[in-house]
């Protein structure tokens, strides 16, 4: 038995659940005795193991037993317990993890970050364009002031603006060659990272001195030892005209000090750095800590302001601890900041050795009561370049965390952190921990090697680990105790406030890291909990476990490739591709090549053509071509044998008690089984269809799909309104506002903030609107300026023309539409005090501030309106609204009768209308109060005979962002013409088309109803009415749904006869059939009596409305198109290849959707870690569902919106986006993309057998594997025949004939599926025995005998009770179906009787099922405790046979160790004798021999 045991554990035994892989030396135990050590698991091993060992032998291994059978089931309550906890712990997560409010304030304040520009000559400049000292001295001056402290935004400085400098250390150049040119040079070539906390390299002394905002004096003193700048006089307050005159000395020097000569006369004085003295050694008044000028004697008064030199602090007291010069500016207005941030430039804050430098303050964003930490670096490198960068981390603190922290509520805050949905969720993790523990004890120590087990222990570990991040969280949360203690301070001011942010931040960012994990680990678990429920999905999970260690090398040396091609991509082209020049950039660019993104391939190519070409083509060829079908090849086979093992387990569990089949017998399972049994069908129902099939049924359909298409043309007219569109929208981007060269100058795509809005509307709108056409025709006045509605040219209107032939409808032509928000005060209990105090007016947030979306017109929540002018806060605001507007229907109303914001009309003069917009502008008419501007009109174009709806939204979010859109919407009046006969012509044939098409598929459906219904007459009786209509109605459904084509047919009919409703609802609309261009463009009492309209603003809500409608025409033609076309797949049906190809997509459809739905759990997972971990800095990331198509993008490669380098730029910090992007295509790319052609390529074989088995069986196949053709003359009389056949069943008739006619591939793909399932269940000798079972008249007993029977593979391995149990039951079958047989042999049936004879040896063969079923289950019952204590017999033995062998194994290495002692004792023997014999020969003496 040792022996037995040592072959068993070197022959890889151990069962298919926990294989056992030893190492190759265990293999040689019993012939290595040094190898002794090396002992068998055997606490991996299971009972089915062992109990395979004592039947089988040595050789039980593995590879040739029956794997056994997977324990870890799930059922329907682990199905419910598991989705509850997906449910909950995504509600427990996104609770507490507000990214979506955090990513509005991070996007408001990163534009502005971004896009306020510091030079405008000759093009912008912003913040990622500083290159050099000059640029960050610019910078600092012309930008940071207003990126701290920006006007008319919610987001407020909420904290002093703290500057980190650190400058480089300097030594002479040892290069006597070069020491001419650069005498000194840096000590690090790398420079010094503004993060880090080392100062070996800075330079510690002092440098610089700044002006403060105070002046010192001395009496009786004067300047000395400076230059003398100029000498000013003045009548009246000298002192203060001196000291205004000194601060404005700048060129060609700065004066910091001066003497007042006498009482009008000053003299000012240039001091040079180094002649500054420190405090103590110069007397002065007024600022005792301030550095100052040397002084002389004499009888006058001196002058200077307090000044400051920039100490270097080694504190730690810079940005996130870093050590540097460190100043800090004062929560002041954007002017106040430009001051102070100009006193320290003159003072040398820039010198000329910067190695690095760093800006960072607070935001609060009340509306959203986020913080966030903007923080900007700029690093000089040796070079001389400058590289910006920039951070924004942010926080969310409540009113509530306020409450709680002001309360000293500590722990208990904790506690009730978690609420109800909190508790809820700990109570589905418990109840989860405790069932998963459960089936950790049944494993025991195998649980160790189980994937699933570990995939479990990973998943609960990740619940702790976010339980645990949350908890260290609300224990530091440091910042919002100092926000919450700050009752009676500015918070700007409190010591230490960047410092608890950063503590507090840290923090929260593991808990996301954790919870985005926690999601993913979950995620996956669920994949697996359904695997369990749904056996297909199982199958994929164990393809997917199979694959994985092969796919996991696969991946190792895809890795080192990768790192091989970065590598050499960056030692190659790093000197002159900027995608190259650091190994980070390299790996990135590499990855993206991956993704699809192939912009580097042009830097490469221009830099080296012949070497970059050669580079890109191996890497995409290595990657995308080699290693993917590599993994593809690991994926088919492991597929396969899944697909074996899933057969196997399916054989040998097909008697035992499943999820389902616990339901089956339930009382009531069984109740709704017999209802659902006699409301089967009475007759089978026909799912082929021969309009499909025929030619002239194609040639009618194409008729059908052509006048489909020009119908929507016409009626769209997608090119012409793409260059309307193009044309207005163009004419809206070229006006610009604001002066050449000044910060405020930009177009309508550079309109970031509320005052750019307010510029806007104030300069570029009037352009829009009088000076888009300056052009003339033949040398004359562009004719469309001119109304042309009478002859009479005395009565002649002007009209605005937008690009030469785009002509504005109405004198009042273009309508602006505010919205206002309801203010509400800022109590002192949710005050901050110094940023947000008590007072403060904000827009009303119950409970969430309101967001604008969906082109300007969904507020979510609910907006709380402000509607009358008496609610608007802004005086001058409302006195204009007042004057020029009125609240009723404005954008976005379809109707008069709903009242949408205040609405202001322009008319066509242009002095008029520019003044009334530059009033609108002044008034601040885009306040803190609004929340939406819309711009609308409608133009006419005589070209494209439509007209174009435009509407210009700026929606102002409460984060401070404000988004702009523009949305357009075409329309044709004149829709039926008589000019226009074609597009009628279309239309009715579409329409005729459409409903004959309809027809045949109700046609199709009735005939199925009255077929069963006719069919089911003989056993209505037994049926019951109920059950008739219920079998009616599962025929009809079961017609539809049985083939996918006649889904796609009812579906493509109706979605048609929808859009034709939609379409007519449009054309014979009011504003179609009445609005027309009168005579007089004037809006008369008589023209408002005779026309349903009555001003231009209710003609340009009419037009609103009726785009929204065309743009539900667009959505639908659409969805109609992509229908028809797939509808159009089935008419290549008549290709027998293509024929396959369909099929096997159909057989496959239900593989795909569960595959479908792993791959939707596993997407999930990955975009709800994505949602949390980057949702707050990504765009693409900030909803679930932008996570969602990122997935997507990742997988498909559409690189042109998602890349690497979207992380990058969004300033996510770390290695988590490259490891979780690496993740995603690791995963989907090498195993779920891969399982899908698994999945389709063997129902495709599967497909093509069946084809070729029917064909041979049917003798139409060549000895080559060729199909027969057949060219004879029947042949043609038969397709003949076929095509009448198919005529008749297009017109209605002939359809059972034509539908068998048309079967005939079907019947070969019927026969070959038989023909396969007759030889997988039979072996040859069965089938011949089955061939010679007699004569069919002859008496059962003499047709079912042994001997036929015995020619059955299987028989004879029966017992011999068993044996004639089954010749018996083979009879009585045999009976049964000669009785059913002999109901149909009477002369005159006709179907109905048929069908009834049928249905009643259906009902019998139902009723003896269920007995015998009864009588099984009564057996089973009775034999139930000998079955158990069998069982408990058999492990009893089992446990025996365990120990025996174990002990018998120990012993067996007990011998050998004692065999292995002996051996060294010989050994030793040997070596001592050995050395005594050496001994000996040495200490002879000299001369004697032995």
């Amino acid at each position: 038995k040792g022996r037995a045991a040592g072959q068993w554990a070197a022959g890889g035994g151990g069962g298919g659940r926990h294989p056992y892989h030893p190492p190759p030396m265990l293999r040689e135990l019993e012939r290595k005795a040094n190898l002794v050590e090396s002992e068998v698991p055997w606490d991996v091993f299971s009972r089915e193991d062992i109990y395979r060992q004592r039947v089988f032998g040595g050789k039980g291994g593995k590879h040739s037993l029956t794997s056994p059978q997977d324990k870890s089931k799930y059922g329907c309550f682990s199905l419910l317990l598991y989705a509850s906890l997906v449910g909950l712990c995504m509600n427990f997560t996104l609770e507490r993890c507000p990214v979506h409010s955090v990513f509005r304030v991070n996007t408001a304040v990163e534009t502005t970050l971004l896009r306020t520009g510091f030079a405008f000559e000759p093009a912008p400049r912003y913040l990622l364009d500083v290159a050099t000292l000059g640029d960050l001295s610019d910078w600092m001056l012309q930008a940071l002031p207003y990126v701290a402290a920006p006007q008319d935004v919610p987001n407020l400085l909420a904290s002093q603006v703290r500057i980190t400098v650190r400058r480089m250390q300097m030594l002479q150049n040892q290069n006597p060659r070069f020491s001419a040119l650069a005498p000194t040079v840096w000590r690090s070539i790398s420079g010094i990272d503004p993060a880090s906390a080392a100062a070996d390299f800075d330079n510690r002394t002092h440098f610089g001195a700044y002006r403060g905002p105070r002046w010192c004096n001395a009496s009786k003193r004067s300047c000395d030892g400076g230059e003398l700048i100029s000498r000013h006089s003045f009548t009246s307050r000298t002192v203060r005209q001196c000291q205004l005159s000194c601060t404005q000395a700048r060129s060609p020097q700065l004066c910091r000090c001066f003497t007042l000569v006498d009482d009008q006369t000053c003299e000012l004085y240039a001091m040079p750095e180094e002649l500054l003295r420190e405090p103590a050694e110069q007397g002065g008044r007024g600022c005792e800590a301030s550095l100052a000028p040397p002084l002389g004697a004499n009888y006058t008064d001196a002058y200077w302001p307090s000044m400051s030199r920039f100490e270097f602090q080694d504190s730690k007291l810079g940005w996130r601890g870093t050590p540097g010069a460190v100043t800090s500016l004062a929560r002041l207005p954007p002017w106040g900041l430009r001051y102070e941030v100009q006193q320290r430039l003159e003072g040398g804050l820039v010198p000329n050795d910067l190695a690095a430098l760093a800006v960072d303050f607070l935001v609060h964003n009340a509306n959203y009561q986020v913080y966030t930490w903007c923080q900007v670096t700029f690093q000089t490198t040796a070079s001389g370049e400058v590289k910006a960068e920039y951070h924004l981390f942010s926080l969310r603190v409540s009113k509530e965390d306020l409450k709680m922290r002001a309360a000293n509520v500590a722990y208990p805050m904790r506690l009730t952190d978690l609420g109800v949905a909190g508790v809820a969720y700990l109570v589905a993790l418990g109840l989860v921990a405790v069932k998963e523990a459960e089936a950790f004890g049944a494993l025991g120590i195998r649980a160790l090697v189980s994937p699933s087990a570990l995939l479990v222990a990973a998943s609960l570990a990740t619940h702790v680990a976010m339980l645990l991040s949350r908890f260290v969280y609300l224990s530091s949360a440091g910042f919002t105790q100092m926000v919450a203690d700050a009752q009676e301070a500015d918070l700007g001011g409190l010591s230490g406030a960047k410092a608890k942010f950063e503590e507090q931040f840290a923090a929260y960012q593991v808990f996301v890291l954790f919870a985005g994990l926690n999601l993913l680990a979950l995620w996956w678990r669920f994949a697996v909990v359904v695997g369990g429920v749904l056996p297909f999905c199982g199958l994929l999970i164990d393809t997917v476990r199979q694959a994985g260690g092969q796919i996991f090398i696969l991946i190792v040396v895809a890795c080192n490739i990768f790192l091989a091609m970065v590598v050499g991509g960056h030692l190659m082209f790093g000197k002159a591709v900027p995608s190259f020049h650091s190994f980070q950039h390299s790996l990135t660019t590499c990855a993206d090549m991956l993704m699809g993104e192939l912009t580097s391939f042009d830097e490469v190519r221009d830099y080296s053509p012949h070497l970059g070409r050669l580079f890109c083509f191996l890497h995409l060829a290595t990657f995308v071509f080699v290693l993917q079908c590599v993994s593809k090849a690991i994926i088919l086979a492991s597929f396969d044998d899944a697909c074996a093992r899933a057969e196997q387990r399916r054989s040998q569990a097909k008697n035992g008690p499943t999820v389902f089949s616990r339901i089956k017998n339930l009382a009531v399972t069984r109740a709704l089984a017999d209802a659902w049994e006699r409301s089967k069908p009475t007759r089978p129902v026909a799912t082929k269809s021969a309009t499909q099939r025929s030619c002239l049924s194609v040639l009618l359909y194409m008729v059908f799909l052509a006048s489909f298409f020009v119908s929507t043309h016409h009626a769209i007219n997608v090119p012409y309104n793409y260059a309307m569109q193009e044309s207005v929208v163009e004419a809206l981007e070229e006006p610009s506002f604001g002066e050449p060269g000044s910060a405020e100058f930009g177009r309508l795509r550079d309109v970031t903030n509320p005052r750019e809005v307010s510029l806007f509307i104030s300069e570029a709108l009037p352009s829009m609107m009088f000076n888009a056409s300056p052009g003339n025709f033949g040398g004359e006045e562009n004719f469309l300026k001119t109304y042309h509605g009478s002859s009479d040219h005395s009565k002649a209107h002007p009209q605005l023309v937008i690009k030469d032939w785009n002509a504005l409808l109405g004198l009042s032509p273009v309508r602006i539409s505010v919205r206002y928000s309801h203010l509400q005060e800022v109590y002192a209990d949710e005050a901050i005090p110094g940023i947000v105090p008590a007072g403060t007016l904000l827009p009303v947030r119950d409970p969430a501030p309101t967001e604008v979306s969906d082109e300007g017109t969904r507020f979510t929540p609910p907006i709380k309106e402000a509607t009358s002018v008496l609610s608007i806060f802004e005086p001058k605001a409302r006195k204009v609204i007042e004057q020029y507007c009125e609240y009723k229907f404005a954008y976005g109303s379809t109707d008069s009768g709903t009242p949408t914001g205040f609405s202001c009309m322009l008319g066509m003069d242009y002095n008029a209308t520019k003044s009334q917009l530059e009033e609108m502008a002044g008034a601040q008419v885009v306040n803190n109060q609004t929340v939406l501007l819309a711009v609308d009109f409608a133009v006419y174009n005589a070209w494209a005979d439509a007209v174009l709806y435009t509407a210009l939204v700026f929606q102002f979010q409460p984060s401070g962002e404000v988004i702009t859109d523009i949305h357009t919407s075409s329309l044709y009046l004149a829709t039926y013409h008589s000019k226009h006969w074609p597009r009628i012509a279309s239309d009715l044939v579409l329409l005729l088309l459409t409903v004959f098409y309809f027809g045949l598929s109700v046609h199709g459906m009735v005939r199925v109803a009255v077929d069963q219904w006719r069919g089911s007459q003989a056993l209505a009786r037994e049926q019951g009415p109920v059950a008739r209509v219920a079998a009616l109605l599962r025929a009809v459904l079961r017609h539809i749904i049985a083939e996918p084509f006649t889904v796609i047919d009812l579906a493509s009919v109706v979605v048609l006869l929808v859009l034709i409703s939609q379409w007519l609802t449009i054309a014979f609309s009011t504003l179609h059939t009445t609005w027309s261009a009168p005579d007089f463009p004037e809006w008369t009492e008589g023209r408002c009596l005779k026309s349903p309209f009555c001003g231009d603003d209710e003609v340009l809500s009419a037009f609103y409305a009726a785009g929204l409608k065309m743009k539900q025409v667009s959505r639908t033609a659409g969805a109609a198109a992509a229908l028809l076309i797939f509808r159009a797949v089935g008419l290549t049906r008549m290709h027998s290849h293509m024929r396959v190809l369909l099929l096997a997509l159909r057989n496959a459809f239900k593989d795909i959707v569960c595959l479908g739905l792993i791959t939707f759990l596993t997407v999930m997972g990955f975009s709800c870690m994505g949602y949390v971990v980057f949702g707050s800095s990504v765009p693409s990331f900030s909803s679930m569902e932008g996570a969602l198509l990122s997935c997507c993008q990742i997988v498909l490669g559409l690189s042109t919106t998602f890349s690497l380098n979207a992380f990058t730029f969004s300033r996510v910090a770390g290695t988590a986006p490259h490891a979780w992007v690496f993740a995603v295509m690791i995963i989907f790319r090498y195993f779920l993309i891969n399982l899908y052609f698994a999945v389709i390529e063997r129902h495709f074989r599967t497909v093509e057998e069946r084809r070729v088995e029917g064909l041979r069986a049917l003798g139409k196949l060549n000895a080559d594997g060729t199909e027969v053709s057949d060219t004879s003359t029947l042949a043609s009389l038969r397709a003949w025949a076929r095509a009448s056949l198919s005529l008749q069943a297009l017109m209605g008739k002939g359809a059972p004939r034509a539908a068998a006619a048309s079967g005939q591939d079907e019947l070969i793909e019927d026969i070959g599926q038989r023909q396969l399932a007759a030889k997988s269940a039979r072996s040859p000798k069965a089938a011949d025995g089955l061939a010679d079972a007699g004569d069919l008249s002859a008496p059962v007993e003499e047709r079912v005998t042994e001997d036929v029977v015995q020619k059955v593979g299987n028989f004879k391995h029966l017992p011999p009770e068993v044996q004639e149990w089954a010749i018996a039951c083979s009879r009585e079958a045999c009976r049964l179906v000669d009785e059913s047989a002999g109901d149909l042999d009477g002369p005159g049936q006709d179907d109905a009787q048929v069908e009834a004879s049928m249905q009643r040896a259906e009902n019998a063969i139902a009723q003896r099922r269920k007995k015998a079923a009864t009588e099984s289950d009564a057996a089973l019952e009775a034999l139930t405790p000998k079955l158990q204590s069998l069982r408990e017999y058999r492990e009893d033995q089992e446990s025996l046979a365990w120990y025996i062998m174990k002990r018998e194994a120990e012993l067996k290495r007990l011998e050998i160790l004692k065999e292995q002692k002996l051996a060294q004792l010989e050994r030793l023997k040997e070596t001592s004798r050995s050395l005594v014999a050496g001994t000996a020969e040495e200490e002879r003496p000299p001369g004697e021999d032995g």
